[in-house]
Formats: structure tokens, sequence, C-alpha cells
């Protein structure tokens, strides 16, 4: 389970977690979610789970108005509907009643449009006119302060004066409104030019610059919450007068744990914000900020629940493989990955979707996934070629990678993979007892090597290895 947001839904906090998959090239396709609450004697309890059709990439999880959404992001051309818990039935029903809008006063409704690699945008919907303007810029809040408004995002908080003068929405297709669309106005940036800098950085320097959070008015100040690699604090943002922007309080020393800003949950409160910060490995922040306190949670989760299998799971797998591809079926699989410890999705996925088959592009045939975690550190997928008619596994496909677990102690390592390219063809020659009878060097990086024994075709490309 891995936390993704905190949600202030009727006056509690809500955490949102998501069910991860097992490996890390499958980690995005994530297909339920657990809402925790956690009562003040700390009782815990899950009570909600993703509906059919919904995904991580195109619908976020909200409270507004004392009811929970599901809201599509209308990204990409996406149409899927929204979606609104009924407490009632306990399930999720579609609705065409949510409005994604983040502030709102009597002139302007403004919503965060996120389109991917074709843009960022701050739409301004003008009540009198019904016109929508858009501005690109990046958005985790928007303050109305004074004549302006300032849409603070992690790299730099952006003026707004006239909301007119943004682009007005017509029917251009989404990947050319950024063509049309002025940028917002910086007040004031950190050294990142874009939200693609801050993601992906090129310099070596991996400690961040500057971000900004989130932002509150109290006592006609306008008060910006921001850090960096050491710290996270509270900045006084003047319009008008110098210094523009000036550190008034820190609030937590942060340390290199703390290495890039928070999930920024989507709360329509103006008077609280809920930021969430990822600490080290298995730690959340969790910052609950009112105009009048300041309060920290601290949570600790566990990103991997796997079984741990132990050394020899991986050669039981090779022996079963060996002597029964091509001859059982995928009921005697199952039985076999029960026996042995592997866990599955269930997701069904079309043969193209695995170039290293020989059936793949064949509609007669489909594929079906195990994963197994030998310890803490190291887990490999078993992906299985079943033909539909005959429900016979014809091939399989093994894949190496490091656990979950891994993956978040290292986050920062460019250490990914549990067998090297100079590694695994030693083990995969010692389990056949045999140096390779060929091999392809069209690749002299990553030299594909075949063994033929067992009346069956063993192919070993980098970590991946295929059998038929």
């Amino acid at each position: 389970m891995e936390l993704e947001s905190v949600i202030d839904y009727r006056g509690n906090n809500l955490y949102v977690f998501y069910a991860q998959n097992y490996t890390a090239f499958f980690a995005n396709n994530l297909d339920k979610i657990h809402i925790v609450s956690v009562s003040p004697n700390n009782e815990r309890q899950t009570f909600i789970e993703l509906p059919p059709r919904t995904s991580r990439e195109r619908y976020s999880l909200s409270a507004k108005d004392n009811q929970l959404y599901l809201w599509n992001w209308r990204s990409l051309g996406d149409n899927n509907p929204d979606f609104c818990w009924d407490d009632n039935s306990q399930r999720w029903i579609e609705t065409n009643n949510f409005a994604a809008t983040c502030y709102e006063d009597e002139d302007f409704a403004v919503s965060f449009v996120p389109q991917g690699e074709w843009g960022r945008f701050a739409c301004f919907h003008d009540k009198k006119t019904g016109l929508k303007h858009l501005f690109e810029a990046d958005m985790q809040k928007i303050v109305r302060y004074h004549d302006a408004y300032y849409i603070i995002s992690k790299t730099a908080i952006y003026e707004v004066k006239d909301p007119r003068e943004g682009w007005v929405m017509d029917n251009t297709p989404y990947f050319k409104w950024a063509d049309h669309s002025p940028k917002a106005k910086t007040f004031i940036s950190s050294k990142y030019n874009s939200y693609w800098d801050y993601e992906y950085p090129t310099d070596d320097d991996q400690r961040p610059d500057t971000l900004y959070f989130t932002g509150f008015v109290h006592d006609d100040k306008f008060y910006v919450l921001a850090g960096n690699a050491d710290e996270l604090y509270l900045a006084l943002l003047r319009p008008t007068g110098q210094p523009k922007f000036q550190k008034v309080l820190t609030l937590e020393k942060m340390g290199q744990d703390y290495p890039y800003g928070p999930y920024m949950s989507n709360n329509w409160n103006p008077n609280r914000s809920l930021c969430m910060f990822r600490g080290n490995w298995n730690t959340n922040v969790i910052l609950d900020l009112k105009p009048d306190t300041v309060h920290f949670t601290y949570l600790r989760t566990q990103p991997d629940t796997l079984q741990y299998l132990g050394p020899t799971v991986w050669p039981k797998m090779m022996d079963y493989l060996t002597e029964n591809i091509g001859k059982v079926t995928m009921d005697d699989v199952a039985q076999f990955e029960k026996q042995l410890g592997g866990k599955t999705s269930k997701v069904i996925r079309e043969s193209s979707n695995n170039h290293y088959f020989p059936q793949s592009g064949d509609n007669n045939y489909e594929l079906i996934a195990y994963y197994h975690a030998i310890d803490e550190n190291d887990s490999f997928e078993v992906e299985y070629c079943r033909h539909k008619e005959s429900d016979i596994a014809v091939a399989v496909f093994i894949d190496f990678t490091k656990t979950l677990f891994y993956q978040e102690k290292n986050r920062y390592s460019d250490d990914t993979r549990t067998f090297t390219k100079e590694t695994l063809p030693v083990i995969i020659e010692q389990y056949l007892a045999a140096p390779p009878d060929s091999i392809d060097m069209k690749n002299e990086n990553y030299p594909t090597r075949y063994w033929y024994r067992h009346e069956h075709t063993y192919y070993l490309h980098d970590d991946r290895i295929t059998i038929y």
C-alpha cells in the first residue's frame, strides 16, 4: 500500500492509499484505492475502493460540500464520468454535478486543467459572460489578494490581475492550447524555469532550490508555505514593497530525507490546506495548515507486502517451467503458483503487449502474470502466454527487478535491477549446465544468448528470459 494523499472530509482526515502491484514496471497499473479514516481513539477503518473504469492517472479524489468525489481531469481527450460516493448504498454513483473549482468568488470560478506533456493550465470561468479564459501555468493553490489572483506552483508564483486577458477557450484541440494561451506573469520564481525542470533536473545539484507549496491570507497579510532541502518555512509575500518574499518562521528542519516537495491534495476549504511530504523511505509528513495553527502528523507505511519466498524460489520455478511449459493449462499453472507463493493481479493482457514472445501480436493468445519476491530486495515477474482455446501455457517470460521495498529505501540510487547483464548469463549457464549455443551480437551492449535444451528454446536478453 502506498499513501497517495490526505483529504479533509467533513472535518476529519482521510488517508488515501493505492494498492500497489508488485514490480517496478507495473507500479503505475493501479486498480484499487483504499481510504482510511482514523478516529480520535486511533481506530482505523478502510471503507472504499475504486469503481470500475477508473485509473490513478485520470482521476483525483476530492471532498467538497460534505461529499466525496472521484473527478475526471478531462485531460488528453478523456471524457469518462465523475463519481460521487453514496453513504446509503455504499457505492460510487456517476454524476455530472461536480465542478473541479479550486477557487470561487463573485466574478470567477477557477480550476486547474492538466494536459500532460501538452501543458498545464489555469482556467478562469467568467460568471458574467460564461467564457473560459486560459493561462499556461502549473497550479497547487490559488489565492486572491487585494486586486490580483496569485497562482502558486511548485516552481513559481504567478500574478494574474485581469483574468480576461487569458485565451478564450473554444473547440481547439487540447494539444494546441499552449499555442494560444499566454503564460501567466511570474511574480517570483525558483531556479527552475518550469515544472519539467523541477521534475527532471539536468544539473548536478540534486538539492532542490526553493519550492512553493500553498498560501493563505491572515490579518491582511499574504503568507506562503515554502521550503528547500534544509527547512520548511512560512514567508511573507508582498505584491508591493520590498522584499517581495521574506521568510518569517521556520516550521521544520527538513534534512536530506525530504528531497522534493509535497503532494498537494485537492482541498476546497479556503481556510485549510493539507500537504503531504515524502519523508524517508517509509515516512510521510502531513502538514495541516490553518491561518492560526500548524499541525504535523508523521505516518509510517510499509511499501511492500509480498511474502518473501527465499533464494530457492527461482530454481523451483525454472524446474517447473522446463518440465511443463507447452504441456500444462493455466489452471495447472495457477495451482503451482499458489503452492510456490506467486501473486497475480489477474490482469489479462493482449499478446501484442510483450514482443519477447514468438506469439506476440497473435490474437489467439493472451498474457497473465505472477509476481514473486525472493527477499526484501529481489523479485521477478513470470508472464505466461496462454492459448485462448486450449488454455495451454505455450511460452513464458521472466523479468527480474527490485522489490518496491528496496526501491523506496533506495529511491535515489541508480541500482534498480537484481541481476546485471554480466551476472545473469552465468546463473542461467549454471542452471542449464551448458554455455549458450549461440549469441546474437547485433547489440553489443545487450547481446542475446540462446540455449536449446529440454525441447525448449531459452533466450536471454539483458535481464529478461523467454522460454518456449
